[in-house]
């Protein structure tokens, strides 16, 4: 499939994620939940691996596990915006983008994905036009286990605490920066979606998410509880 054929592909898929969000536009936190049953799941993994559903009550999470299984891995879309090219939708204004997560003793470490909008002036590196990859982990080889864990990445260089005062100020937090970009890069580059993310080289993985929230420039977020 070209460039554009996928690029349509996906915007058609997840379009109905945009229109979603849409409706929640807000000036202050809206608390959600995402049943693993809904449809909307299929627009947050729309081309690759959907979740499945663990755990009871406040441990109710989205569960990935790949076990040796080729080219298997995960884009989540947890964030989408396709339809309203909006200057608070920039890449600079991403104030946080958050994961509550659990990963076990050998599984390999996910990271957050943040797609700009393709303009189509011959800059664009694919179907979208820049991909920062936050993917580098403060301390790759202490990453806590078996236990929940905060990952968050944040143009705007706040910490995740201060962004949402309902998390759990006992949790690790580990702030992922970006590195492996691609395309021109601009922080004023507008969003076209942000996803949770794993490597289709990894040979293992067994990943628990419970909860994701973002934020834009103190006028538009969201909390999602994942059951």
């Amino acid at each position: 499939m070209s460039n554009i054929g996928y690029s349509k592909y996906l915007l058609e898929r997840i379009n109905n994620l945009t229109e979603y969000i849409d409706k929640l536009q807000t000036t202050y936190v809206i608390e959600d939940i995402i049943l693993s049953d809904d449809t909307i799941v299929q627009q947050i993994a729309p081309d690759e691996t959907e979740p499945e559903t663990g755990g009871t009550g406040e441990n109710t999470h989205w569960l990935f596990q790949k076990d040796d299984e080729t080219n298997k891995k995960i884009n989540w879309y947890f964030y989408g915006n396709l339809n309203n090219i909006s200057l608070l939708k920039t890449y600079e204004n991403i104030q946080s983008f958050y994961c509550i997560i659990e990963l076990d003793n050998l599984s390999s470490q996910p990271w957050l994905t943040v797609y700009t909008k393709a303009l189509g002036d011959g800059n664009d590196y694919s179907w979208y036009r820049s991909k920062f990859n936050h993917n580098t982990y403060p301390d790759v080889n202490n990453i806590p286990r078996n236990e929940k864990i905060i990952i968050y990445m944040s143009a705007t260089n706040e910490d995740v605490f201060d962004i949402f005062p309902h998390l759990d100020i006992s949790l690790p937090a580990l702030k992922l920066t970006s590195s492996a970009n691609t395309g021109p890069q601009a922080n004023d580059e507008s969003i076209l979606s942000i996803a949770l993310s794993t490597n289709s080289a990894s040979t293992y993985v067994n990943l628990k998410v419970y909860e994701t929230g973002y934020k834009f420039n103190n006028t538009y977020s969201q909390i999602t509880n994942l059951q």
